[in-house]
């Protein structure tokens, strides 16, 4: 009888060629057959359910609306606590009540010299997305050479004096004279500043974060 090749067969001799194969396999032999024979199946499947959920993914994340966006340099460690008091909070003030809105507190931020700190900075700084900064003196010095935050007496205009007793003499928000930001603390270091990014498109919710502070 001339031999057949599996190509040769049609796709029912092709299937009862297979049960044949794994009728006098053991369950463990059966197991390794078929991850290897459909291991290209699977391999789709995975890559399929990525691609997926990368999808679903970017689609949730275009239906938020950023109220406010804040970069912290050089957070503490255990700051989940006072980043979800802060989120929350300022959503009850300043929020609509919508579920797509969110405030982003970024912590990954450090101000060391090394490498991988000084790339981080950089992307933030360059993509334009915070609307605040928490930040060190020695960090402020550093990126306001490079005009990356604009005072507040800029943001507030004829409302400055106000809120003047709660700013350095060059504008910036020193967040210890600030009644409630013990709250809302997450960094290790003093004094910390609160000053306003170059690149903020949100800055009526800046004022509302000021007005958290000092409320």
């Amino acid at each position: 009888m001339e031999k057949r090749y599996e190509s040769d067969m049609t796709r029912k001799e092709k299937w009862e060629n297979e049960r044949k194969k794994l009728k006098n396999m053991t369950f463990k032999q059966k197991v390794g057959y078929i991850l290897e024979y459909y291991k290209g199946v699977f391999a789709a499947i995975v890559v399929i359910c990525i691609i997926i959920s990368i999808g679903v993914q970017m689609f949730q994340n275009a239906q938020l609306k950023s109220l406010l966006s804040i970069a912290v340099v050089d957070s503490n460690y255990d700051h989940d606590e006072q980043v979800e008091a802060l989120q929350n909070d300022f959503l009850a003030y300043a929020g609509t009540g919508d579920k797509h809105e969110v405030v982003d507190v970024d912590t990954s931020l450090l101000s060391g010299d090394d490498y991988n700190s000084v790339v981080k900075m950089t992307v933030v700084m360059g993509a334009g997305t915070a609307d605040l900064m928490f930040c060190g003196d020695e960090t402020y010095e550093k990126y306001n050479e490079q005009e990356a935050f604009i005072s507040w007496k800029e943001v507030l205009g004829d409302d400055y004096s106000k809120y003047e007793d709660y700013m350095t003499d060059d504008g910036r928000l020193d967040l210890e004279k600030c009644p409630n930001w013990e709250k809302y603390n997450m960094v290790y270091y003093s004094p910390v500043y609160a000053v306003v990014m170059s690149s903020s498109k949100n800055l009526e919710n800046c004022i509302k974060f000021l007005e958290i502070m000092v409320q």
